[in-house]
């Protein structure tokens, strides 16, 4: 049961990533509005990140689903969930009335709590798959060594 946990985590995860990222390819200009409305970065930050920040949601997708890169992916996607709850938390401690912007122009009327609801779970499902792939990793690196004849 713990496997097919783990699998519709993994599902999830990437499913939202990968849409998340095609949705800010398809509208790179809403996206970059949508970064700067936080009021953390620049206008020119906020270009930048909205240029990358679809590739390195691919990357997470992809990367969980490939067991070399599978511990680092997790790790990313953990990372990628913090750098959001953390904007979106301080957009919300400083009243600013922002869309997330996770989903290009179709999340424009999700309320900041709800969002911060469903990050709040992709940070559990996040969690989860970076501790399975840390113990896997760590019972590769501690069994012992096949002898390669």
């Amino acid at each position: 049961m713990s496997s097919l946990i783990l699998l519709l985590a993994r599902i999830a995860l990437s499913g939202i990533f990968l849409t998340a990222a095609v949705l800010k390819l398809r509208d790179l200009d809403s996206t970059l509005v949508a970064i700067f409305q936080y009021k953390i970065l620049s206008w020119s930050a906020s270009g930048a990140v909205a240029s990358f920040l679809p590739f390195i949601e691919i990357a997470a997708a992809v990367g969980l689903w490939i067991p070399r890169v599978r511990l680092g992916a997790a790790l990313l996607s953990l990372t990628l969930v913090l750098v959001f709850m953390t904007a979106l938390g301080s957009a919300v401690a400083r009243n600013l009335d922002v869309s997330c912007g996770c989903f290009g122009t179709s999340d424009l009327h999700t309320t900041a709590i709800r969002r911060f609801a469903e990050d709040a779970i992709l940070l559990a499902l996040s969690a989860a798959l970076l501790l399975t792939e840390t113990r896997r990793s760590r019972l590769l690196l501690h069994s012992p060594a096949k002898s390669v004849r």
